[in-house]
């Protein structure tokens, strides 16, 4: 059985958060469809903020949407991270496969965050049992 877990890490004004994920019900069929089907989806590679509550496979009120870069730091890790500026109440954060639109494979909600910088990571971490 090979299970992924995946959460965020905030990095903030000398702070580190960690946040849970939600994996979505497209975040689900997005890793069936990329395990088998030839006509993969375009990989994960965009993580978005927003000022409201994910809803129906987007986010609630996305404010901004970022390249994130991607990297792995063992064989069965993966970190995509995004930099931000100026982030004003953001509340929820999203990972896409799409500059705009595209699959909402997973996001996370907490209290308003406001700061000057913000790095937003996300991790996977694979596993087999």
């Amino acid at each position: 059985m090979i299970i992924p877990a995946g959460y965020f890490i905030l990095e903030l004004q000398g702070r580190t958060i960690i946040l849970p994920n939600t994996l979505t019900s497209e975040g689900l069929n997005f890793i069936c469809e990329a395990l088998v089907n030839p006509q993969r989806p375009a990989p994960l590679g965009y993580i978005a903020l927003g000022t409201s509550v994910p809803s129906g496979g987007r986010l609630g009120n996305e404010i901004v949407r970022k390249i994130a870069t991607y990297s792995r730091p063992t064989v069965s890790i993966i970190v995509l991270t995004a930099d931000f500026e100026n982030v004003v109440n953001v509340t929820e954060i999203g990972i896409f496969n799409a500059e705009t639109a595209g699959v909402l494979f997973a996001y996370t909600t907490s209290e308003a965050i406001s700061t000057s910088k913000l790095r937003v990571n996300y991790r996977i971490e694979v596993s087999s049992k």
